[in-house]
């Protein structure tokens, strides 16, 4: 395994974890209504982990292509 394929899983697997807490850190706040009427939830934990699970997906994905790439072009040598 080269160092891009291992800093790119590093990274991929980081972020995986870092948005599976978000997430669940969004699951167990609880939302209420406060006395005027607005909806109190922590929305930026749901928009943050959101978007790092989908971070998390595209990177270990593209270092998987890259990867495979490499490995292809090896062997037509």
């Amino acid at each position: 395994m080269t160092l891009t394929t291992k800093i790119g899983l590093s990274i991929s697997g980081s972020l995986f974890l870092v948005a599976m807490a978000l997430l669940a850190f969004y699951g167990a706040s609880g939302s209420y209504v406060a006395e005027d009427g607005l909806l109190v939830e922590e929305f930026w934990a749901l928009a943050l982990g959101s978007f790092g699970l989908i971070g998390a997906i595209f990177i270990g994905s593209l270092t998987a292509i890259i990867a495979l790439a490499r490995l292809l072009i090896r062997k037509m040598k």
